[in-house]
């Protein structure tokens, strides 16, 4: 009953064990959920007016609708949190900070009470982060923000050093991890790093008031089946307007046409397509305006000029000839307006040469694209004869830039480089009479080729006025058509993620069915064991039975029926004590072991099932030992029986046996057959092989060590003297099959602990690259790391820089994601992804478990084409390390394998194995080139990981304490 008992308790155990990871999982999702059912993401703040009344109650037009019965405007940006301590600052990064709305209207998502009401200049910390910081209610903390940017970082325009904004706030209350306390869209177990802020600071901190880019919603009663609806719109019933997608529709004073811009300076493809989709049949004009550094020919030069790519046509000209149709530009060709020409002092056919940086610019620094020459066309006049302008003459070909279109000088823009070509008299002059009037016009297909950029090439889209439209009919036109999921708003499911996720990436019970199989194992054998030594001490009974003529099928029956009551106790029984087993299992990973599940979260779940199959397998297994172990043991001659000597099922079975030489041989084979076939294999597969081979190894002993052992027995070959060793060796003797077996048992323990102890990975080069540190900041990075200019631009000391020379360091792009690593024990959906620079094998010396075949380099997998998907999109190849794949992501194909993750927009990328790194320090990344990270994520700027790495052999200190005086007086900047 004792072995039942255990193998009950430790199978049913691992099983309750299973259920526990995964309740817990799921009652955290739930917890740090509450009644959310949805959230709407957006790339950019919009009006929160549409899910709020004036009162601040949540707006009727979605809740009826859709079904809602809450929906919660709020802002949601990623953070920095500072305070001073005695001789330094503290710093807590990768902080999720969330604006709350007045009256409670968050917290009342939840299921707990809320804690105090944020007014004013107040935060609340989670308990982690307020640990981290060593912070309590009444401190200060500062606030780090990275400014919402109209214009990409990346672009010449963007602002690359003012990128973050700070506010000093007071800590109002530290919040116990509970509820939604614990809220993020992405699934952890880990300890929330949540900071709450009053919604309005938010607003008024990134000066965007009654605005923001995330709602909550709540359902009452969820629709299903056809009449669930089906995209943003019909969701939410929201409908985002023009200024919420940052784009503008005007038409300017006495101008005939209507004219589309964005607050970003390009249009989006999207809307682009969409315009065209809408208006195609009208005689729409794309326009593409760029500021070239010079415009001129030979040695006059005209500084910083707009020139604008554009096809004339008969509704908008802009260029016409002298019959007043459309002047269509050859590619090569180049149109100047009359100032322009003059002060050149050029004339039709000239050459004129313009240069102008780089569309996209790269670690900060503004490349100049090299010179490019056309031909001159034509002059046109900036007035016609009556003095009136023309249409070349009109400043809004160039979209509204802050700082710069609404400034009285040239002087005075307020721009994110400075200007290095000299400003003349009569440029300041033009420039108050013409202001961004272009001054040169090309094609729009030159202008195409010379200014296209990740995020967009077109500056604005113009349509002639007729018929009546007018800027409010082409406004509402293009908000009923555009798709806000085409511009990134996107509605997320998270709960239903959430819940998906909380199954988990490994089986925890199958984990722990296999850590016990050793003890369920052994508790089969002592059942057998234990039932046989019962049973031998009633030998003389059951040869009293069998000499009194009773059948050995019925005293077999009588002795199985009585196995079977002892084992459906010990079922019984074994099932009670699971639940103890299960919790000191539990008990452990919340403490000896806390480090597999990096937090104490999980609790004790039972479920009818797992004790069903617990008791109902252990049963069985029990009873079907017993039965076999009863089988010769009944068939003895009643003599042997009475006489008190019976032999047990093994000896019986096995003591007329020749020695088993060819079964020892066979095994001793397949191992070193199996061992020579793991070289070839790797990871896993390769430790699978390591065990098989040794199980054969230990079998095939054990077989020997038995032939031994019966060798010694009385009338064996061997001579036993009167020694302790030979006593031993006599008493292990007198029953083989049994000390053999209690031998394996020790001998297989001890095989499992050396083993994995053996497994145990140490660092090495191949799991780092070769880098040394690995550096991250919550900000974006533009300028180049391994420059004293750019480290100069980032605000290093000169000490500080010096620190730096000897580091070769390595940026790296990164779209933020769900922790995909061994770390993590939900299962992740969208992975964090990094974008890489263009590596070989000797700078990222990492070590790979599978590369493609017939790649000299296995990184240079990275810019193959790999056609395309269903959709007609690229597949892009990605590299992942092997514990990823297999455990996280369930890649088991290996190399070749396809995974699917979502865009910068929300819209789904196929992705293709095409290399798998062995236990690298990336664990739990997607990494790609920096060219196809790019094209999937091209709002992404600058750079937030950094691999270093010596410069040279020798430049460093030796040993990881001299790594760690290097990195301490950078990490201020780097973290």
């Amino acid at each position: 009953m004792l072995g039942v008992c255990v193998a009950t308790a430790v199978l049913t155990g691992a099983l309750l064990i299973g259920d526990s990871v995964r309740g817990s999982l799921q009652d955290l999702a739930l917890s740090r959920l509450g009644r959310i059912d949805e959230i709407l993401i957006a790339p950019r703040m919009f009006n929160s007016q549409f899910f709020t009344t004036a009162d601040g109650d949540s707006a009727d037009a979605p809740a009826n609708e859709c079904q809602w019965e809450t929906a919660v405007p709020t802002i949601l940006v990623p953070g920095t949190l500072e305070t001073a301590r005695a001789q330094d600052t503290a710093r807590a990064n990768q902080i999720s900070v969330i604006g709350v709305p007045p009256d409670n209207r968050f917290w009342s998502l939840g299921r707990q009470a809320p804690p105090v009401e944020l007014r004013g200049r107040s935060i609340a910390l989670t308990e982690a982060v307020a640990d981290e910081l060593g912070v309590k209610p009444g401190d200060e903390v500062l606030l780090r923000l990275a400014r919402p940017p109209d214009i990409p970082g990346d672009s010449p325009l963007g602002e690359k050093q003012d990128t973050s904004i700070s506010r000093r706030l007071k800590v109002a209350d530290v919040l116990a991890p509970e509820g939604l306390v614990r809220f993020s869209l992405a699934p952890t177990q880990h300890q929330p790093r949540n900071a709450f802020v009053p919604l309005t600071v938010l607003q008024d901190m990134l000066s965007q008031p009654g605005r923001v880019n995330t709602v909550l919603f709540a359902r009452g009663q969820p629709p299903s089946g056809a009449d669930a609806p089906v995209g943003l719109t019909a969701q939410t019933g929201f409908r985002p307007s023009l200024e919420d997608y940052g784009l503008r529709v005007e038409t300017p004073a006495g101008r005939p046409y209507v004219q589309i811009s964005s607050v970003n300076l390009v249009l989006s493809e999207a809307v682009v397509r969409t315009t065209r989709q809408l208006f195609g049949d009208q005689a729409i004009q794309p326009v593409i305006s760029y500021l070239a550094n010079t415009t001129g020919s030979g040695t006059d030069q005209i500084p910083y000029s707009i020139i604008t790519g554009i096809d004339s046509n008969r509704s908008l000209g802009p260029l016409r000839d002298a019959s007043g149709q459309p002047l269509r530009l050859a590619d090569d060709q180049i149109v100047l307006n009359r100032w322009a020409a003059e002060d050149l002092g050029v004339k039709p056919g000239d050459p004129i040469t313009i240069t102008c940086y780089e569309p996209q610019s790269t670690h900060g620094q503004l490349q100049e694209q090299p010179p490019v020459t056309f031909r001159l066309r034509t002059i046109v006049d900036l007035t016609d004869a009556a003095g009136q302008s023309t249409e070349v003459a009109d400043p809004h070909f160039t979209p509204e830039l802050k700082g710069v279109t609404d400034q009285k000088s040239i002087n005075d823009w307020d721009l994110p480089f400075e200007l290095v070509e000299p400003i003349r008299a009569q440029d300041e002059t033009y420039w108050e009479d013409h202001t961004t009037t272009p001054k040169a016009f090309l094609s729009l297909a030159a202008a195409g080729r010379l200014w296209k950029t990740r995020w967009g090439t077109i500056s604005a889209i113009r349509l002639p006025v007729h018929g009546g439209q007018g800027a409010e009919e082409v406004r509402e036109a293009l908000e009923q058509a555009l798709d806000p999921a085409e511009l990134g708003f996107q509605i997320i499911d998270v709960k239903k993620q959430a819940l998906a996720a909380s199954a988990g990436t490994t089986p925890f019970d199958g984990l722990f069915l296999g850590f016990s199989g050793f003890l369920i194992g052994s508790a089969m054998m002592l059942i057998v064991l234990l039932f046989q030594l019962g049973i031998e001490n009633r030998a003389p009974e059951i040869g009293t039975l069998a000499a009194s003529g009773v059948p050995n099928r019925t005293i077999g029956r009588l002795l199985g029926s009585e196995g079977l009551i002892v084992t459906i106790a010990g079922a019984t029984l074994g099932s009670g004590l699971a639940i103890g087993y299960t919790w000191l299992m539990i008990t452990g990973l919340k403490t000896i072991w806390l480090d597999a599940i990096t937090t104490p979260f999980i609790d004790l779940h039972l479920t009818l099932k797992s004790f069903l199959v617990g008791w109902l397998a252990t049963t069985v297994a029990s009873w079907m030992a017993i039965s076999w172990s009863l089988r010769k043991f009944v068939r003895q001659s009643p003599r042997q029986l009475l006489a008190g000597d019976p032999k047990t099922t093994f000896d019986a079975a096995r003591a007329s046996r020749a020695p088993r030489r060819w079964t020892k041989l066979l095994l001793v084979t397949g191992a070193l057959a199996v061992g020579l076939w793991g070289q070839s294999l790797h990871g896993e597969a390769q430790a699978a092989t390591f065990f098989a081979a040794g199980a054969a190894v230990l079998v095939a002993l054990l077989l020997h060590t038995g032939d031994l052992l019966r060798r010694s027995r009385p009338g064996g070959r061997a001579k036993r003297g009167w020694s302790l060793a030979g006593l031993a060796v006599a008493n292990a003797a007198r029953h083989p099959s049994r000390s053999t077996v209690v031998i394996g048992l020790v001998a297989a323990a001890c095989f499992l602990i050396i083993s994995v102890g053996a497994f145990r990975i140490q660092p090495s080069n191949e799991g780092t690259g070769g880098f040394a540190l690995l550096g991250s900041s919550d900000q974006v990075i533009h300028f180049d790391l391994n420059s004293r200019d750019g480290r100069w631009e980032l605000g290093f000391s000169d000490r500080q820089s010096d620190q730096l020379d000897p580091w070769k360091i390595e940026p790296v792009r990164v779209h933020a994601g769900q922790d995909a690593s061994c770390l993590s024990l939900y299962r992740p959906r969208q992975p964090r992804v990094l974008g890489l620079p263009a590596w070989t094998a000797d700078e990222a010396a990492f070590g790979w478990a599978a590369v493609g075949k017939g790649l000299r380099d296995p990184w240079s997998a990275l810019d193959e084409d790999l056609g395309v998907d269903q959709q007609g999109k690229p597949v892009i190849p990605v590299v992942l390390d092997m514990n990823t794949a297999v455990y996280s992501l369930h890649l088991y194909g290996g190399v070749g394998s396809r995974l699917k993750i979502e865009d910068g927009l929300g819209q789904p990328v196929t992705l293709e194995v095409a290399g798998l790194l062995k236990n690298s320090m990336l664990q739990g990344d997607l990494l790609m080139s920096e060219a196809n990270f790019l094209r999937i994520f091209p709002q992404t700027a600058g750079y937030q990981l950094f691999l270093f790495r010596p410069a040279s052999a020798g430049s460093l200190p030796e040993g990881p304490e001299g790594h760690r005086r290097n990195h301490d007086p950078i990490g201020v900047h780097l973290e």
